[in-house]
């Protein structure tokens, strides 16, 4: 189910801005046809906005100028299905994190009477850990506001954080990236911990583990980012696997694993995709065990040690089923 490509699609805001942006020349239309749709929209769009005037909502003044034949702005009122769809998000924790409690109250307020698309409790997470971030703590929203906003505004942080050894740190970082864990159900900060001497190390830090952000007067430090983390932690060698269309194999692939810098080859005539995975070697386990989710669609051919893991794991599970 698609639910915003059909109604609102990319020629309605192309037109909407044209509309809006008025009165406008028909060069000016071109350019921002050329911007905002696709190369060829224009060849689509001019007729019908100017040349031949078939949609008849631009007027052509004396001065060659072109006006908006409208009495009021275009505006996007929402679909029903798209109200129930911003329903469903009000009902998940994860996004009361990125907006206030205002604005919250107002959009639980203009839906009152819209059922949502869907509920938290209609998912079963059968491959996620039960002991995930607590999204409602009033402490962690604090500290995910502060961090989010440091990133957009490249601010360095001074974070009080305690290590999941219970030792605690007190120290300077830049922000580099937020991201979700799926399989944790948590949310952690990519970052560079810098020194008194500018000097650096990069940590990834679990936001449920830091006690206090505080804005810092440290200048950012451009050479300080998400490329070059990823960069000071990839591993020698990638992972190289293979995965066959089976079960849509190919295709949940893919998906699972597209936030991943990796190189993928297709075999159209035996069906099989050879893909190398580059990685956080801080994240081996993880994405070991995201591997082996995939069952037998999925064989891990490289590097020998990653496939010995594989190996032992699935032992490990048979012998547990079996007792053997």
């Amino acid at each position: 189910m698609e639910i915003f490509s059909e109604v609102y699609n990319c020629y309605y805001s192309v037109v909407s801005r044209i509309l809006k942006d008025s009165p406008l020349t028909k060069e000016q239309i071109d350019n921002i046809i050329r911007s905002k749709a696709f190369s060829e929209s224009v060849l689509f769009l001019m007729p019908k906005l100017c040349d031949n005037n078939q949609w008849n909502i631009l007027k052509r003044t004396q001065d060659g100028m072109y006006t908006s034949n409208l009495k009021n702005e275009p505006y996007m009122p929402l679909t029903l299905l798209e109200k129930s769809w911003i329903k469903s998000l009000l009902l998940d924790d994860r996004f009361k994190l990125f907006t206030t409690d205002d604005l919250i109250a107002s959009m639980e307020e203009e839906l009152k009477d819209i059922k949502p698309l869907f509920r938290p409790s209609n998912f079963y997470y059968f491959d996620r850990f039960s002991n995930g971030d607590n999204f409602l703590n009033p402490n962690y929203r604090v500290n995910f506001s502060s961090i989010l906003k440091a990133i957009q505004n490249r601010n360095v942080l001074l974070i009080d954080y305690t290590t999941s050894n219970g030792k605690r740190v007190i120290g300077y970082f830049q922000p580099l990236r937020l991201e979700y864990s799926l399989k944790n159900d948590k949310f952690r900060l990519f970052t560079a911990k810098i020194s008194k001497n500018n000097e650096y190390r990069y940590y990834v830090l679990n936001i449920s583990g830091i006690n206090n952000v505080t804005l810092s007067n440290k200048p950012w430090i451009d050479t300080l980012n998400i490329k070059n983390f990823f960069n000071s932690r990839k591993g020698l060698e990638p992972i190289t696997v293979k995965v066959i269309q089976e079960r849509n194999g190919i295709d949940r692939f893919m998906m699972e694993f597209a936030c991943y810098e990796k190189y993928a080859e297709y075999d159209n005539k035996n069906g099989i995709v050879t893909a190398q995975i580059w990685y956080d070697t801080q994240n081996e386990t993880e994405l070991l065990i995201r591997l082996l989710s995939f069952g037998p669609v999925l064989e891990i051919i490289s590097p020998k040690s990653i496939r010995e893991q594989a190996k032992q794991r699935v032992q490990a599970q048979y012998h547990m089923f079996f007792n053997i």
